[in-house]
């Protein structure tokens, strides 16, 4: 669907060159005698200036977009000899949803889980909050992984990164061309279909995801896991905002654990219900009435650490903190 809709940028764009085509066509080759020769010569060279504007804001726009590349904060590969416990529950989850596992995990500096997959050759990459796996119980983790497991399992992943490139190719276009240049008007509603377009794509695949991984963990876990994720991330915006310790990862625990009274008062707080047509992910408070719409009755979460699936982990967090964390892009979704 995205090809498609980068198709008709094309489309646009050359509806707007036939255009100027057809009216340099209609003018004549030299001004009547009736004209001005200044007015006909300024006409002809604004059609041209709008032609060069348009031709140009395109090709920089697919140079711009093609060649973006997404933020990646400080990681560390773990491999199934370093994390034999989260491996084994990665391609349990994998041979539960039908579909292969990664074949690379990673843990990273971000309240997040990414999951990813080459178009060409199907490479696929798992990329973990490690505060998550530091924070969460084993519930709630599981959910986030099953969440995740299901986007490779639907073909999510396998097209996103290209959809994703098209939309910086779109949005690029549409940003190259003056706010007065007519042809920035076609250019920005198409960015803004495409953009309502594939926002409403990927909040529908979320909810699907949503619900597989609610059937695997359990909806108690989901929702649990939906609230834990947005205390941690408010919990982890606080604690970058101050002094960042050596052991990143080992200060947070330290900082939860200081602010207990705090980081519980955030649990008892109501989840984000509000959303915009802009956003990729649809609210939490309605993905969690989805869950429990969809899975009303509700055996108990499990409860235990999910930490202890990666023994070392403390000297992952180390390893990771060392590669140079920055503050500025604390957390994701």
């Amino acid at each position: 669907m995205s090809v498609g809709l980068l198709g008709g940028l094309v489309v646009v764009a050359a509806a707007q060159l036939a255009g100027l085509v057809l009216v340099l066509r209609v003018l004549p080759p030299v001004p009547s005698p009736s004209s001005s020769a200044v007015g006909y010569t300024v006409l002809v060279l604004i059609l041209f200036g709008f032609a060069a504007a348009l031709v140009t804001a395109v090709a920089a726009g697919l140079w711009k977009g093609l060649r973006s590349c997404p933020h990646s904060p400080p990681e560390a590969v773990v491999g199934p000899d370093r994390a034999p416990g989260l491996w084994e529950l990665v391609r349990d989850l994998a041979a539960t949803a039908g579909t292969r596992p990664p074949d690379e995990i990673r843990l990273m500096a971000e309240i997040n889980v990414w999951s990813e997959e080459t178009l060409l050759r199907g490479r696929r990459r798992l990329r973990i909050g490690l505060p998550l796996l530091q924070m969460m119980t084993l519930g709630q983790f599981r959910f986030a992984l099953a969440h995740h497991v299901e986007h490779f399992s639907a073909g999510h992943t396998r097209t996103r990164g290209l959809a994703d490139r098209c939309g910086a190719v779109v949005t690029a276009t549409a940003g190259f061309l003056h706010p007065a240049n007519p042809a920035g008007w076609a250019f920005r509603t198409y960015a803004w279909v495409y953009t309502l377009i594939d926002r409403a794509l990927l909040r529908r695949q979320e909810y699907r995801a949503d619900a597989a991984a609610a059937r695997v963990a359990g909806p108690v876990a989901g929702v649990e896991a939906l609230r834990e994720t947005m205390v941690l991330i408010q919990a982890w915006r606080l604690y970058v905002s101050g002094h960042v310790p050596a052991d990143v990862f080992g200060g947070f625990a330290e900082f939860v654990a200081a602010h207990k009274t705090e980081v519980d008062d955030l649990r008892a707080q109501p989840l984000n219900a509000t959303g915009s047509w802009r956003d990729p992910f649809p609210p939490m408070a309605a993905r969690a009435v989805a869950i429990t719409a969809r899975f009303p009755a509700a055996a108990p979460a499990d409860e235990r650490p999910a930490a202890p699936l990666i023994p070392d982990l403390a000297a992952v967090g180390l390893e990771i903190s060392a590669r140079g964390y920055a503050p500025e892009s604390p957390d994701g979704r």
